[in-house]
């Protein structure tokens, strides 16, 4: 479903096999989360390489990693966005809610 890797100080979130961020692996992803953020690092890369949808959920997910980046002082990207991914996002107005320094598609995971 997903893979989370550390390097340093550093998490990478992966999707194998998806190509839908939505309810289901939201709720999963969440529970593993919430370990990242009693302890972060210094920063959290998702890696969006295969999505092309995100439901209501991954939004709120998106969102609620944004703020928490905000809180706690870690740094948080978005890499490997496709056209899709960049577009729902755009039509649902999100960059005013989701802080992230650079959309940049294919961008690598560093």
């Amino acid at each position: 479903m997903f893979e989370i890797t550390s390097e340093k100080d550093k998490y990478i979130v992966s999707f194998k096999g998806l190509n839908r961020l939505n309810y289901f692996v939201v709720e999963e992803l969440s529970k593993e989360l919430s370990l990242f953020f009693t302890n972060p690092a210094g920063k959290l890369l998702i890696n969006f390489k295969g999505i092309d949808f995100i439901d209501s959920s991954g939004f709120n997910l998106l969102g609620l990693i944004s703020k928490k980046a905000v809180e706690l002082g870690f740094k948080f990207e978005i890499c490997h966005m496709s056209d899709e991914i960049k577009e729902l996002i755009e039509r649902v107005d999100l960059p005013g809610i989701i802080m992230i320094e650079s959309l940049v598609e294919a961008k690598p995971c560093t």
